[in-house]
């Protein structure tokens, strides 16, 4: 036995030597560089670990274990405190069930090796390694994982932070957002910074452009000879974003589901309810759409500002209505109801103003190009009643030959103008030899009234050599004849007494507010000069004459004076005995006041004179007034 012994330290002193003076061991080497430094690999037998319940615990003395047996979850490894830090152990995971193992929150993936370092009181693993969930992300890729088990985050409510040189880039916060550039994301997305959609070029083809799929910029490019129709691809999920930029040549717009893109303009869509919406709210026109700085390669027989089915075309300011173009053509400015081909309401206080800057003066011009047929406008407005009032100017051009312009209330032609010799007609058709004729009604007042501050009444219109015409004193005198030769006067009568005159049945009258009925005058207020003037015949002049050669006849009238009558004597002589033919003759003033009056023409006898047989003369008796004021 002892021979055995000594046989084998002889064999140990060939390869283990020992330098008393450094205190190095050096194996299969003579000079060891370190405490022990062994020329040659190191042998860690392992340990098989079964796995029992997710758990699995090293025995102690160990250098390697191999974890086997079945996992459900991550494997839970406990391991003895050796008895000096430095001790080294590596754990190799090969456990069936693809889940991890963790020593320490130090995790060990499936089907891998990771060797650990006992230091301050602890296991650690010496490649730094965190555990995540029980799954450690290898460097170059890992296998084995399962997308609804293993994740690359965290399992508590903390942020999960990406970083590159050490600075943070990206950050997803515990309730879901994700800040690129910012540690606050306060949307679903957050990004501090430009985004950048790489463009992608289609050229144009037969007016025609395809856009890819999974793109989010595109520039149309190439020759265009019309408008150019886009097709794109249907988006995976509703809300993708598309920019289109159309610079084709040949300046004619591109049309994606109806929607326009004008040439050399971006227009941006979006994918919802299952087709690409403009993100600009413009509106379908056939493939064409009106810029707000106007559009080049428009045809108008072809592009237009409208609507293309049975519905009003509205204009907006201020997103408030304010002129409409109804789906039957009629226009309405300030309506939505427009009941003409123009029909214009005004809201406010201001006017409705047409005017003119041309040369030709011309403002507004009303034209009905159908031959024979008239052009009339209307006007209507209701009183405080609400009583609609009506009137109305137009040209008829089949009045006579000439034409007329009326302005009219219904049936009634107020104003008529001959449009060829330009004579007028108010309240009648103008004639062919007045240039104005005007027509009243009986009892409705006059046919015409002039006030410019020289009228009064009774007096006349009256020109002067320039025409210009004022009113003025009626100066013109009413002459009156008496026609009645059989009747005789004063017969029978005493002194004192009268009788009528004969009926003046011949008047010449020029006056207003004069009138003869009979031997009655109507007097309109003013002052008079009156001259009567009566011949008397008389066949039988006899009576006690004397000694006298002539008779002297005595008459008197009473004219009416401011309100009262006033008497007027005449006296006339006549031949004495025989056939005599004498007058008697009055000239006076009288005053009519306000009210007017009336003179009852009757013949006074005064105190000389034979009357017997007197018999008024006609063609010689008169009256005469002269109506000064």
């Amino acid at each position: 036995m002892k021979k055995k012994f000594f046989t084998l330290l002889a064999l140990n002193a060939f390869s283990i030597v020992l330098y008393a003076q450094s205190g190095n061991v050096g194996i299969n080497t003579p000079t060891p560089g370190t405490t022990l430094d062994i020329n040659g690999a190191i042998t860690n037998r392992e340990t098989v670990v079964a796995v029992s319940g997710n758990s699995a615990v090293v025995p102690s003395n160990v250098s390697q274990i191999q974890l086997t047996g079945i996992a459900t979850a991550i494997v839970a490894v406990t391991a003895p405190a050796p008895p000096n830090s430095g001790q080294r152990l590596i754990i190799y995971n090969n456990s069936t069930g693809g889940f991890g193992a963790t020593l320490n929150g130090f995790s060990i993936s499936n089907g891998q090796a990771l060797e650990f370092s006992y230091s301050n009181g602890n296991w650690r693993a010496t490649n730094g390694g965190a555990d995540p969930g029980g799954t450690a992300w290898n460097l170059l890729g890992s296998t084995g994982t399962v997308p609804s088990t293993n994740f690359l985050g965290t399992t508590d409510n903390q942020d999960m932070v990406f970083r590159t040189n050490n600075i943070e880039k990206t950050r997803i916060t515990a309730n879901g957002n994700v800040g690129v550039n910012t540690p606050t994301p306060g949307t679903t997305l957050d990004i501090n910074g430009a985004i950048t959609n790489r463009e992608t070029a289609v050229a144009v083809s037969g007016n025609s452009a395809t856009v890819p799929a999974n793109v989010s910029q595109v520039q149309l490019t190439g020759a265009a000879t019309a408008s150019v129709a886009i097709t794109a691809p249907s988006a995976p999920n509703a809300g993708q974003r598309l920019i289109i930029y159309n610079n084709t040549t040949g300046g004619f717009g591109a049309a994606l589901n109806g929607f326009s893109v004008p040439n050399g303009q971006a227009l941006e869509f979006s994918y919802s309810n299952g087709n690409w919406r403009a993100t600009n709210g413009g509106v379908a026109q056939g493939g064409l759409g009106w810029g707000f700085l106007g559009n080049t390669g428009t045809v108008s027989s072809t592009n237009f500002l409208g609507t293309t089915d049975n519905q009003d075309m509205v204009f907006r300011t201020n997103n408030t209505e304010k002129a409409r173009i109804a789906a039957n053509g009629n226009v309405g400015i300030g309506t939505q109801l427009p009941t003409t081909t123009l029909d214009i309401v005004n809201a406010g206080t201001g006017s409705t103003i047409v005017s003119a800057s041309a040369a030709s003066n011309t403002a507004l011009k009303l034209e009905n190009s159908v031959n024979g047929q008239a052009v009339i406008q209307n006007f209507t407005a209701k009183n405080a009643s609400g009583v609609a009032r009506i009137t109305g100017m137009g040209i008829n051009p089949n009045f006579s030959t000439n034409g007329i312009f009326v302005i009219t209330r219904g049936t009634n032609s107020d104003f008529l103008l001959d449009l060829s010799d330009g004579h007028i007609g108010i309240g009648t058709t103008p004639d062919l030899i007045s240039q104005l004729y005007v027509t009243g009604t009986a009892g409705a007042g006059s046919a015409l009234r002039i006030t410019d501050g020289t009228q009064a009444n009774g007096r006349i219109l009256v020109s002067d050599a320039n025409g210009l015409a004022s009113w003025k004193v009626n100066n013109i005198p009413t002459f009156v004849l008496s026609y009645n030769t059989s009747s005789t006067v004063l017969s029978g009568v005493g002194i004192g007494g009268s009788s009528s005159l004969p009926n003046f049945v011949s008047t010449i009258n020029t006056t207003p507010g004069i009138s003869f009925i009979g031997n009655t005058v109507t007097l309109a207020a003013g002052v008079y000069q009156v001259n009567v003037s009566l011949e008397f015949s008389n066949a039988t002049n006899g009576g006690d004459c004397g000694t006298l050669v002539s008779l002297i006849n005595s008459y008197f009238l009473d004219f009416p004076n401011n309100g009262t009558n006033m008497r007027v004597h005449s006296n006339s002589p006549s031949n004495c005995g025989g056939t005599s033919n004498h007058s008697a003759q009055w000239n006076t003033t009288i005053s009519i006041p306000a009210g007017g009056a009336t003179w009852v023409l009757n013949l006074g006898r005064g105190q000389g004179g034979n009357y017997t047989n007197n018999v008024d003369v006609s063609t010689s008796s008169r009256i005469l007034l002269f109506k000064m004021q």
